[in-house]
């Protein structure tokens, strides 16, 4: 499984109109909703791998926070493989949000071994 947690500004219907447009992925599904004052975009992304007769599903949930948005996402999925490339397939698709972000000026808040950067200056913990 893959993970990405990431943190910046902007719009959040430009954002995930923005991330929707660089995936690779097809977009299964896209759910937009208000919550009193803030908003939440919930979109998942498939990717097949014709070669290992497998699939692999991509979650970001994006949500406001006052003036910040956060950005997670999880990638998982199954196949007819050896567990290394499926596992490294699932890795691959979920840095792909935080390469595309990091364009938009985000930063990332995890590390690879799934720990958390600097809490107190990030503040990624919500």
């Amino acid at each position: 499984m893959g993970r990405a947690l990431l943190k910046g500004k902007g719009d959040i219907n430009e954002i995930a109109e923005f991330l929707t447009e660089e995936m690779s992925g097809n977009v299964a599904h896209k759910i937009h909703k208000t919550i009193g004052e803030n908003e939440v975009v919930l979109l998942i992304f498939t990717k097949h791998y014709m070669r290992i007769r497998g699939e692999a599903t991509l979650t970001v949930l994006i949500h406001q926070d006052l003036d910040e948005l956060f950005v997670d996402a999880i990638a998982a999925g199954c196949g007819n493989s050896i567990g290394a490339f499926l596992s490294s397939a699932h890795e691959n698709f979920s840095s792909k949000v935080s390469k595309i972000l990091v364009q938009k000026g985000f930063k990332s808040c995890l590390l690879k071994n799934g720990g958390y950067k600097d809490e107190s200056s990030i503040n990624c913990t919500r």
